[in-house]
């Protein structure tokens, strides 16, 4: 319980600072002084930034596919939830998309992380071991074009109704994933 609210305390402080200057120019010793915590607290938890930046979208993701594992949950409230996310933690979701690059990319990290966590569950839910190679490809394109999409959704200076933005990216959704995930 103790690593979970160190884990918190950090990922709340980055928020924090991401809201001032973009993450690509923020020191870990900002983060932990932020947090009130060492620079070896921090490092007893995570690699880097990076590693924190995932750590705090892939913790919610985490929870929300085991409620739609449990059937709590729908694919589309899944979305929903995504998209509440990014308006609630816009600031910090739009900074770590676009202010991260290369192996450290947060696009990219989140895609894969997004891409396994679905992979699991769908092979879960068939009861096989690997999806087929052409659905793979569907599945990875479709996953970055959702992130992309929330991005630009909590962005927007227009009205940001969150129920639409949900139908949109479920209507965007490719036929083939259509009988895996709802």
């Amino acid at each position: 319980m103790k690593k979970d609210v160190t884990r918190k305390r950090l990922a709340d402080a980055l928020i924090e600072v991401s809201a001032k200057k973009p993450i690509d120019k923020i020191r870990i010793r900002e983060i932990c002084s932020v947090a009130g915590l060492s620079c070896q607290t921090f490092y007893n938890h995570f690699n880097d930034k990076y590693d924190l930046i995932l750590w705090i979208h892939k913790s919610f993701g985490d929870e929300l596919i085991k409620k739609l594992d449990n059937r709590e949950i729908t694919f589309r409230e899944l979305h929903k939830l995504n998209l509440r996310f990014y308006l609630d933690h816009s600031d910090f979701m739009v900074n770590a998309l676009y202010n991260t690059h290369g192996n450290d990319s947060y696009l990219i990290k989140s895609s894969e992380n997004a891409v396994e966590v679905l992979t699991g569950y769908i092979c879960r839910k068939l009861s096989i071991n690997e999806l087929p190679f052409s659905d793979m490809v569907t599945l990875r394109m479709y996953v970055y074009g959702c992130i992309e999409a929330y991005a630009f959704f909590a962005m927007s200076e227009s009205t940001k109704d969150i129920d639409e933005m949900a139908d949109i990216v479920m209507e965007g959704m490719p036929m083939p994933l259509k009988r895996y995930l709802l």
